[in-house]
């Protein structure tokens, strides 16, 4: 059995934010105190995995903080850090984060976000926050989209306007080129919808996790032999609620990644699993390619294509672990022990 994630909560003023905690389908272990330093004794003797710590106004206290940080890492050195501190303090408190290596949320919150931080705490990652992904992709959307349709438009009049009988060799070229661009204009929906996931749920409805899984399985794993869905226990109901536009397709984007690593020789397995707050849909990977793995990486944007290179699947993670943000899940990789990569989504049950 996983062991529960252990949080330490230090003079943090937002009530929300254990409630929220306590919320997350992980069902964490969390101890509030009521300061870093009034706690640095029992917090010691807690080991948290995470620690959420308020940032008070000052700056003399917020320079203090700095070397207490330091020597609490240095006591806890599998210890994640989170600075919580108000919107309007995000750009003076770079250097503190910059310094101790913590992470920060800013307050308020939603939901979306402490999920997304709380990710990040847990797999040690040094990646920018997702809203700097979700920034750069919206532009590159932009930026295309405009001259995309500009040029479908053209080509799908070529097309109209080119002979059928004398000018076939034409009209293959032309069909091609529109193929690519549908390929690219794929793409640039892919991010729309990623823009939609990052703002939220819109509307919500019972969704099973084991008969969309399986269906999106018969629609992209091709190859034989086809994976089964283990489900622990094997009676349980797999229900979430949640927004279908969202969770729908990051299930088929899940399944259609893990298609493309076993058209690679890679072995695939989902296993779904009841928790005692939540549900776990677990996908595990083994084979050629994944032993050099970089598992912070894993929800990067195109951190994939070095393995699908030529793959149109590179926002395809970073989509998945969006959606599930969203629904106030968590989505986290590790390493097993029998060597294979899993990707874990954990969702909280209808």
């Amino acid at each position: 059995m996983d062991k529960p994630v252990r949080i330490g909560i230090a003079g943090v003023d937002d009530r929300r934010l254990p409630a929220e905690l306590h919320a997350l389908p992980l069902r964490p272990e969390v101890h509030v105190f009521a300061s870093l330093y009034g706690g640095t004794g029992p917090l010691v003797a807690l080991q948290p995995d995470v620690l959420f710590v308020g940032i008070d106004e000052d700056h003399a206290a917020a320079a203090d903080l700095i070397g207490a940080l330091r020597l609490l890492r240095a006591l806890l050195p599998g210890l994640s850090v989170v600075a919580v501190a108000p919107a309007a303090r995000e750009v003076p408190l770079r250097d503190l984060c910059a310094r101790t290596g913590a992470l920060l949320l800013v307050t308020p919150f939603q939901p979306r976000d402490l999920a997304s931080t709380l990710d990040h705490a847990l797999a040690a990652a040094d990646r920018p926050r997702d809203e700097v992904f979700l920034d750069l992709a919206r532009g590159f959307a932009d930026e295309i989209n405009n001259p995309l349709l500009f040029l479908m438009g053209h080509l799908q009049l070529l097309q109209l306007q080119s002979d059928p009988e004398q000018q076939k060799d034409q009209r293959d070229q032309l069909a091609s080129a529109l193929a690519g661009a549908s390929r690219i204009q794929a793409t640039v929906d892919r991010i729309r919808l990623l823009a939609q996931a990052a703002s939220g749920p819109r509307q919500h409805e019972r969704i099973d996790l084991f008969a969309e899984l399986a269906a999106a399985i018969a629609r992209h794993v091709t190859l034989p032999p086809p994976p089964a869905i283990v489900r622990e226990p094997e009676d349980a109901a797999f229900a979430v609620d949640g927004d279908g536009e969202l969770l729908r397709p990051a299930l088929d984007l899940l399944v259609r990644v893990a298609a493309e690593m076993h058209a690679l020789g890679c072995g695939i397995h989902f296993v779904l699993t009841r928790l005692e707050a939540g549900l776990r849909l677990r996908l595990s990977l083994l084979g050629p390619g994944l032993e050099d793995w970089r598992l912070p990486r894993t929800f990067e944007p195109y951190y994939l294509n070095r393995l699908l290179r030529g793959s149109s699947q590179g926002l395809s993670l970073f989509l998945v672990q969006t959606a599930v943000h969203s629904h106030r899940g968590l989505a986290t990789a590790r390493r097993l022990p029998d060597g294979s990569l899993a990707i874990d989504l954990v969702l909280r049950p209808a």
